[in-house]
């Protein structure tokens, strides 16, 4: 990274054009996208809950409401004899 700031210090930042008729869009996430679902695994889980932050967060249905995830951790999994 501080090569490129580097050089564009340098030689300065010059933008290029995206054509139009390359570029795509992707569709806006559904609320099933959104949705935790807990058959998932836990590593999944915890992913979908970090790719939706902060532009729209995963939720579930608890006792008929939404409940908004915004952040989460896997734990280790540990055995006790």
């Amino acid at each position: 990274i501080i090569e490129v700031l580097d050089e564009i210090e340098a030689h300065g930042f010059r933008a290029t054009p995206q054509d139009p008729n390359e570029g795509c869009y992707d569709n806006k996430l559904t609320a099933e996208d959104l949705r935790v679902r807990w058959s998932d695994s836990a590593v999944a889980i915890e992913r979908k809950i970090r790719a939706c932050s902060p532009f729209d967060l995963a939720r579930f249905l608890f006792r008929g409401r939404i409940v908004y995830v915004s952040r989460s951790r896997v734990l280790e999994r540990t055995t006790t004899k």
